[in-house]
């Protein structure tokens, strides 16, 4: 019987002790959640100088060598004698269309006819007025004058 009781109090106690271990874990969580994370400020703001003086560079002379200056006018352009194309001659092919069958004429049947005479039909239309009833108008109250 003691040994349970020693198992069950090593249980109880590894239970609490994980159980603390997660519940500080989580409140760790919570607090780093809440509180705001300081960002680091922006760097200073700094200026670029730029200066537009002309100074001679390795470069300026092939930059400013032909500045203003024309081009050479090109060669003019030899003029192409266009050379006729020969026609070819297509042969077409011999076609022989077969002359088509007389199809023969459907006799037309004529159209049924019956020597039966109908009955009139039971219903008649009636050009009577229909009589409607008319509507009572609600009767309006009268507004009463204060005394």
């Amino acid at each position: 019987m003691t040994d349970i009781s020693i198992n069950e109090q090593k249980n109880k106690r590894k239970g609490r002790n994980i159980s603390i271990i997660i519940h500080l874990l989580l409140l760790l969580i919570a607090f780093l959640y809440f509180f705001p994370v300081v960002n680091e400020p922006d760097p200073p703001i700094y200026a670029v100088n730029v200066e537009f003086d002309f100074v001679e560079s390795s470069l300026s002379d092939y930059a400013h060598e032909d500045v203003g200056k024309m081009r050479p006018k090109a060669d003019p352009v030899k003029s192409i004698d266009p050379t006729p194309t020969p026609e070819v001659e297509v042969p077409k092919p011999d076609i022989d269309i077969p002359d088509p069958d007389p199809t023969p004429m459907e006799e037309t049947t004529p159209p049924i006819t019956t020597d039966a005479v109908q009955d009139e039909s039971p219903v008649q239309a009636v050009e009577d007025d229909i009589p409607v009833d008319d509507p009572e108008p609600d009767p309006v109250p009268v507004p009463q004058k204060p005394k």
